[in-house]
């Protein structure tokens, strides 16, 4: 029974979401009245990131990709009832909405996890993709860099995001830069191609 209700409680989400008004930054919907302490958190989480990781490799469907990010948001949400001060399921909420061209209310799901883990790797890098996809670069730049300076075991797809967004900044040297040490790790045939055009590129110039 209890995990009927678990159902119907994220089709009324994703029915709220679907319906969001097209003014940005405001979101109107009826209110679902619900025991959120009744719901295990972990159990939402599993299942957001579920069907976000369905959502990201389903690019060549864009109407499945979209209901999947909405039965991922809908988990996301939910479970941030359930805990209000996870910023990774707040981190999560944003990037979604920012799918969804959110850009406001995404950015508020961004700084809200940022503001209660400014210093942590994930969270900072899920900041720049945020601001990155929605061509934030200056604020992306920010939060990319920002993850560089934390320990994190391997930063391989960060330099490969801050590559690309100093590619878009026309900073051709830093880009070069942080390539190469992706490299230093994991050889990357196509990232190494993409270094010797660089270097063609500013032979040429």
């Amino acid at each position: 029974m209890k995990k009927y209700k678990l159902i119907l409680l994220i089709i009324c989400i994703i029915l709220n979401i679907n319906s969001i008004y097209a003014l940005e930054g405001s979101i109107q919907h009826t209110k679902v009245y619900i025991d959120y302490s009744l719901l295990n958190e972990q159990e939402l989480l599993n299942s957001g990131k579920y069907y976000k990781d369905l959502a990201e490799s389903t690019k060549d469907n864009a109407e499945m990709q979209r209901k999947y990010y909405s039965l991922a948001l809908g988990y996301y949400i939910t479970a941030s009832e359930v805990n209000y001060n996870n910023p990774y399921t707040l981190s999560s909420v944003g990037q979604i909405y920012g799918k969804y061209n959110q850009y406001t209310l995404g950015k508020s799901y961004i700084n809200r996890s940022l503001n209660l883990a400014p210093d942590d790797f994930l969270i900072n890098f899920n900041a720049g993709e945020f601001f990155y996809d929605n061509k934030d670069y200056f604020l992306a730049l920010k939060h990319f860099k920002k993850a560089e300076t934390i320990n994190y075991q391997d930063k391989s797809e960060l330099y490969i995001k801050l590559g690309k967004l100093y590619e878009k900044l026309g900073d051709l040297a830093n880009a070069k830069t942080v390539y190469q040490k992706v490299l230093e790790h994991n050889y990357n045939p196509d990232l190494d191609l993409k270094i010797r055009s660089i270097e063609d590129l500013n032979y040429n110039r």
